[in-house]
């Protein structure tokens, strides 16, 4: 998620923007999606997409995209707005936040720019978020995943997920406590074939990781894009689409996000029956494996799936993209550049500990992967 700031435009404002196309376009792929629900900013924020990417604007500036379709002058939307709407604008203004701001942000077609400014418009408008999986590839689109997530999503019914996490909870008991893990662990580690076996199971229990994920957000009323695979720093990874989360309520997002620990607990389940009816010892060891993972992925440092719950507790999307704008909206000496909309107190505080706590981490981590490659 990016954002764009805008301050309520005056009419010398508008008066400087040199002349404008009389009949303004959206840019290709564009979409309005409307409010940003339950977010830690004090005032409303609005939703717009282009292509993968999600832009963070004020009402205005989303108002002032809706009344452009490609038929209506400056003049006209100005007029539109007036009438629709709480604000009595110019069209010097419209003008103005059009050419200043939505042209900028990759939203507006700007009819002036050369090839460069427009391929130069376009690479700011969709910068690659930090720390984001690279060289993504999409392998399943959304007509293959969309009927299994809506079969699937029958497990999100309260009732069943009560079941289903109390039974995992029992199982997960039995296992530690009573059968022990400990020499079915070592059993797999000697035994040929054994462990291969269970590479290959927890390859299966990942792409199940990940329908947990669409599955969660087809129940919450959203719509995956796709599953693909990439890399994360340089090791490959799964993942998947959901950034159609966005136009939910908070705790509809965080049910997504950890609805691929809900299916690796499924799995689990299934293999600590399996175990107890068959004894194979590579069961256990897979269950270990996949308790271990998602300790791993509850981690908040990085993009695991414990990141983007609390990013979405908390309502700032996407945490890592905005630390640059909030923390020019705490000093003025942080230069120009876009600053975060103001934060409710408690947010600003869980942020700003966030910050704290997550950088010196990044650097101890980012130094060991490198000092520990060839291991």
């Amino acid at each position: 998620v990016t954002h764009v700031t805008q301050t309520e435009p005056s009419n010398e404002q508008g008066k400087a923007v040199r002349s404008f196309s009389p009949n303004p376009r959206l840019e290709p792929e564009v979409e309005l999606i409307g409010e940003l629900p339950e977010t830690g900013f004090t005032s409303q924020q609005w939703l717009a997409r282009r292509g993968n990417r999600f832009i963070q604007i004020t009402e205005l500036l989303f108002r002032v995209l809706e009344g452009i379709d490609g038929n209506r002058s400056v003049e006209e939307i100005a007029e539109a707005m007036t009438a629709s709407t709480e604000y009595e604008i110019v069209p010097e203004q419209v003008a103005y936040l059009i050419s200043e701001k939505l042209i900028p942000a990759g939203l507006v077609v700007d009819p002036t720019a050369g090839a460069d400014d427009g391929s130069k418009a376009t690479s700011q408008a969709s910068a690659r978020s930090p720390m984001a999986v690279g060289m993504r590839r999409k392998v399943i689109g959304p007509d293959i995943i969309e009927p299994v997530a809506r079969t699937l999503s029958v497990l999100y019914v309260p009732p069943v997920i009560a079941g289903i996490l109390a039974l995992a909870g029992v199982a997960h008991v039995w296992l530690y406590f009573e059968r022990g893990v400990t020499n079915s662990i070592v059993a797999t580690l000697f035994t040929p074939g054994m462990l291969l076996s269970v590479l290959g199971a927890l390859l299966v229990a990942s792409v199940f990781h990940e329908l947990g994920h669409a599955a969660a957000l087809t129940y919450g009323g959203g719509r995956v894009r796709g599953m693909g695979v990439g890399f994360y720093f340089m090791y490959p990874a799964f993942y998947t689409d959901v950034t159609d989360s966005y136009r939910l309520g908070r705790w509809a997002r965080v049910r997504t996000d950890l609805g691929g620990f809900y299916f690796y607990l499924i799995v689990a389940l299934v293999a600590i029956g399996l175990h107890a009816v068959t004894g194979q010892p590579w069961l256990v060891t897979l269950v270990v494996l996949i308790n271990v993972d998602i300790l791993r992925q509850s981690l908040p440092f990085v993009r695991f799936d414990g990141y983007w719950a609390f990013a979405d507790l908390t309502g700032i999307p996407d945490l890592f993209s905005q630390i640059a704008p909030f923390a020019r909206s705490l000093s003025a000496r942080m230069g120009g550049g876009a600053k975060l909309p103001p934060l409710k107190r408690w947010v600003k505080v869980a942020f700003l500990t966030y910050i704290v706590a997550t950088l010196p981490v990044l650097g101890v981590l980012l130094w060991l992967m490198v000092a520990r490659l060839p291991h």
